[in-house]
């Protein structure tokens, strides 16, 4: 049987995460068209194993240290037997048959590069997790929007309905739940494995425009998606650093010497003044 569809998820240290991404995932999509790859960075689990036991057409590469997001889904990819990558965290909950939506989608139109779904909350409300590639000012404007979106749930509501609700084409989509051919995957040499966490996401999108290829939001199907779940809250001082050095390395990459020196005075200014 050949498969379409290889769904590849990384795992680091939440065994709790998968089993509930994996049953939500084999829930809800039919399992004859496509393969499931979880990608152990180290977690130094055993219990990991018993997996294959519970669900069908799963396949676990351990590896023996963290390599970080990029580094394990090309790893996981090299290893994979479809036609189209799907890339999902630990921390996303399928509500409905996304990966066949997504692949009918993504076959209507020859120019798509990569699809994102809509993400929703914990409590189902709106995620913001698609937009335009990010500069100085468009992370200020998003952080206000995310910011907005948080504290009220009507302002929330609002900004899905007026900027998020309809399919759309825009300039990246987020990395937690991304759907991408191998073919052009494989074009733009897949993840910059540069980007330990963070902005890695952000980067492929660029890329596969680079190639006049469009990136498609597509709220016709959702994911829950836990935000952060996956990532460790005990060291957010690392995962700090690990955001800034992946956001620093994007802009000297992507962005002109005006941009990388406001980013560097703004910084400055948060490192002086002790915010985040």
């Amino acid at each position: 049987m050949s498969v379409l569809v290889s769904v590849i998820i990384i795992n680091y240290k939440r065994l709790d995460l998968l089993r509930n991404c994996l049953q939500s995932l084999f829930k809800y999509n039919d399992n004859k068209y496509f393969e499931v790859i979880v990608i152990d960075n180290n977690s130094e689990d055993e219990s990991i194993e018993n997996l294959k036991n519970v669900f069908s057409n799963l396949k676990i590469i351990k590896l023996s240290e963290n390599v970080g997001f990029g580094r394990a889904n090309n790893i996981a990819t090299e290893q994979s037997e479809g036609e189209y990558f799907l890339f999902v965290n630990s921390d996303v909950l399928f509500l409905e048959n996304s990966i066949e939506k997504m692949l009918k989608y993504y076959n209507t139109d020859h120019s798509i590069g990569v699809i994102g779904p809509k993400l929703l909350n914990r409590d189902l409300s709106f995620q913001l997790s698609a937009g335009k590639l990010p500069n100085f000012f468009i992370e200020i404007k998003d952080k206000i929007i995310y910011s907005l979106s948080k504290k009220s749930r009507h302002i929330n509501s609002l900004i899905e309905r007026y900027f998020f609700n309809k399919i759309k084409e825009v300039e990246w989509v987020t990395g937690a739940c991304m759907f991408i051919d191998k073919n052009t995957f494989n074009r733009v040499n897949g993840f910059d494995e540069n980007f330990f966490l963070y902005f890695e996401d952000k980067d492929l999108c660029a890329r596969v425009r680079n190639m006049n290829k469009k990136i498609i939001y597509y709220p016709q199907t959702s994911v829950v998606h836990l935000l952060g779940g996956s990532s460790s809250t005990k060291h957010q001082k690392e995962i700090k650093a690990i955001y800034r050095n992946s956001q620093i390395y994007y802009y000297k990459k992507h962005l002109k010497a005006f941009q990388n020196i406001l980013l560097k005075f703004y910084l400055h200014f948060n490192e002086k003044s002790g915010k985040n």
